[in-house]
């Protein structure tokens, strides 16, 4: 809810042109529409396992990422 609100309230502030958005919470396509009526664009960044279909279809531009694109920046687990 939180990550809504701040994305609505700085688009309404003018503070960025472009947002970012790295969740693949169906719950935020409404947030993502009310950003655009504010002339902003929305990129999600989603997993491709995991995309969500919602944002996908809202969002300006989407960036799916595989686990083997990420999973560089997590360490190993010890067995």
């Amino acid at each position: 809810m939180r990550l809504a609100v701040e994305m609505i309230r700085l688009a309404r502030q003018d503070v960025y042109d472009i947002a970012y958005l790295l969740s693949s919470d169906t719950d935020l396509v409404a947030a993502l529409e009310e950003v655009q009526s504010f002339s902003k664009s929305v990129q999600y960044v989603g997993i491709a396992k995991g995309q969500s279909f919602g944002l996908t279809k809202v969002a300006d531009d989407v960036r799916l990422l595989r686990l083997d694109d990420i999973e560089q920046f997590f360490p190993q687990t010890l067995v």
